[in-house]
């Protein structure tokens, strides 16, 4: 998977990290992210974002091409997200690129 940019938004949010699961990041089930009554499972990206004027940082699990397929809610700050998506995604607290 060749590494693209993310839009600058997402679903409305604005896109403040992302990061690309590569063969490298391992994936941990957990069993407790559902999206329309399915068990989501991993996903080739994810990206952190925030909606303009909310406190709320989201995090966005995507297909390639950063189509969303779940949002997860309610992170205080980036690196709470970054800490919560790693307890799935071991070994990606390195991958995440900030946006500009």
């Amino acid at each position: 998977m060749t590494q693209t940019n993310p839009p600058q938004v997402l679903w409305g949010a604005r896109v403040l990290a992302y990061a690309e699961v590569d063969d490298s990041i391992g994936y941990v089930e957990r069993g407790c992210f559902f999206v329309n009554g399915k068990l989501l499972g991993p996903v080739p990206r994810l990206a952190i974002c925030q909606c303009p004027g909310e406190a709320e940082i989201l995090v966005e699990h995507c297909d390639s091409e950063w189509n969303s397929l779940g949002v997860q809610g309610g992170f205080g700050s980036i690196e709470e997200a970054k800490v919560r998506v790693e307890r799935s995604y071991p070994g990606l607290k390195n991958k995440w690129i900030d946006a500009e």
